[in-house]
């Protein structure tokens, strides 16, 4: 159980929304896939049916899926870096605070390193 001073980590909370974020592109084209076939698209064996579809769904249909397919499988493989990367900030320590603090200190370093090369 957590201290009560001990900071809460709601970066982690953000790993299951990414990896249902992740869902959704799939989500988006399964059920337009549904709606344009009239529910004759079958999940049961996806992959065989998809080069029966792409002969029968017009091209722009056709190319939106295939968009959102990719956006889904982009985004799945993308996600165990990203859950690595808040998993490794939490252990190594590395606080909201420091973060916050230290861009803008370097944006207005370089702004300041801007505005004295032009004067």
């Amino acid at each position: 159980m957590a201290s009560p001073s001990s900071p809460p980590h709601t970066s982690l909370h953000s790993i299951p929304l990414a990896f249902g974020l992740a869902l959704t592109p799939h989500l988006y084209g399964l059920t337009r896939l549904m709606i344009a076939t009239r529910n004759t698209m079958s999940i049961a064996m996806p992959r065989t049916k998809l080069e029966h579809f792409k002969t029968t769904l017009p091209k722009d249909l056709w190319n939106h899926l295939a968009r959102a397919r990719g956006a889904h499988l982009n985004s799945l493989e993308v996600f165990p870096l990203y859950a690595a990367a808040i998993l490794a900030g939490n252990m190594a320590r590395t606080g909201a605070y420091a973060w916050s603090i230290g861009i803008p200190m370097l944006a207005l370093w370089r702004a300041g390193n801007k505005i004295a090369e032009q004067i």
